[in-house]
């Protein structure tokens, strides 16, 4: 893309005619090259829910597992329409089993991803992993 400009006028030194120079002023047009911009994209819409960060800094308590684990069967009953089994192990079991009250939270709930896939497919759910 090029841009022509007409400025006022360009000084202009013809051949001398005795001794006295004149100057005359031809307009001239002066062009600029600028490069082409790609369209501008608008920025992504903000995500509905917040991202999760790679650490969690929130104590989960026995009260917080309790909920969770609440909502997540309701959730998994829904998508699945049957119940559900995760093999849960770590931090969680130690703040939810009754015999380990000296653990009072954890970072983070860790299950057996694998056995929930194996699982699963047998019962016919080939995309168990992304209902998940």
């Amino acid at each position: 893309m090029a841009i022509y400009t007409f400025p006022q006028a360009v000084p202009v030194w013809p051949a001398m005619q005795g001794s006295v120079v004149s100057l005359m002023h031809v307009p001239m047009p002066i062009i600029v090259s600028v490069p082409q911009m790609a369209p501008r994209a608008h920025p992504p819409p903000p995500p509905l829910v917040p991202a999760l960060k790679d650490v969690n800094y929130v104590p989960l308590t026995r009260k917080v597992l309790t909920q969770a684990h609440s909502d997540l069967s309701e959730r998994l009953y829904r998508s699945f329409r049957r119940q559900v089994r995760l093999v849960v192990h770590g931090g969680a079991v130690m703040v939810l089993h009754p015999s380990f009250s000296h653990c009072e939270s954890t970072q983070d709930v860790d299950y057996i991803h694998r056995s929930f896939v194996s699982e699963y497919k047998v019962l016919g759910f080939p995309d168990a992993e992304q209902q998940l």
